[in-house]
């Protein structure tokens, strides 16, 4: 029991850290896959954009 009590401290210690490091590794995975998906959708919507443009641009003959 005494050597429970002397190490608990040591314990606390070593469980937030590793907890600590947990969380910040999955809110790096999450930050990274928003960065991700807002260069996926920028991409996609310029592009988009420039070619309705265009369309919008050429005058029907019909």
């Amino acid at each position: 029991m005494t050597l429970t009590k002397e190490n608990l401290p040591i314990l606390v210690a070593i469980i937030a850290a590793s907890l600590a490091y947990l969380y910040t590794k999955r809110n790096n995975k999450l930050n990274n896959f928003y960065a991700q998906v807002k260069e996926s959708l920028e991409g996609i919507l310029v592009s988009m954009y420039f070619d309705l443009r265009i369309i919008f641009q050429i005058e029907d003959e019909f």
